[in-house]
């Protein structure tokens, strides 16, 4: 690995990166991803990204940092406080939700989901955003991709079946024009 200059309208900072890696991308082929981040791939009208989890005491400096832990006092991107085994308060996972698409859309930022330890508010989180994506069975996909064990308790289960993604698809929608009028205008 070699160290490569990051750099997004938002953050500049220096990683470690295989070095396939090219400057500002925010997403990776699955064989670029360094083999320590577990990750989710999610992908929508022709966008492609994959969202990287795990304990956020081990967040890379880089992400964009999304905290699913009431206990962890640490600086994060959005703070979502839940209790561990517990589900987000929908208004709070909305909101966490929508920064987070426009970081990944429109910043190209690399993102990273945590909580203690990586699994079951990781994955609501992670679930739910790739429900918004488009995914017929979220939480099978990130079981899949990303942990076995993600998505812990039947209340977690039930909050992601149940979860109403029609909204957030839309506000996908739209960030992806954006995102299209950017790169077509030369911004």
């Amino acid at each position: 690995m070699e160290k490569v200059k990051y750099t997004t309208m938002a953050r500049a900072a220096e990683i470690e990166l295989p070095a396939q890696a090219r400057m500002g991308q925010a997403t990776f082929k699955p064989s670029e991803i360094p083999a320590e981040f577990h990750s989710v791939p999610l992908s929508a009208f022709m966008f492609d990204a994959r969202v990287l989890g795990g304990p956020y005491l081990e967040k890379p400096k880089h992400c964009f940092g999304v905290k699913m832990a009431k206990e962890i006092k640490a600086n994060c991107d959005v703070d979502i406080p839940v209790v561990d085994f517990q589900v987000p308060h929908l208004i709070d996972l909305w909101t966490g939700i929508h920064y987070t698409m426009r970081a990944m859309v429109l910043d190209d930022e690399i993102v990273y989901v945590g909580c203690m330890g990586g699994k079951g508010r990781t994955g609501v989180f992670m679930a739910c955003l790739a429900k918004v994506f488009g995914e017929a069975d979220p939480i099978g996909h990130v079981r899949h991709h990303y942990n076995p064990h993600a998505v812990e308790t039947g209340p977690q289960k039930t909050f992601v079946n149940n979860f109403p993604h029609h909204a957030m698809q839309r506000k996908l929608k739209r960030l992806l024009w954006q995102r299209a009028w950017r790169r077509f205008l030369g911004r």
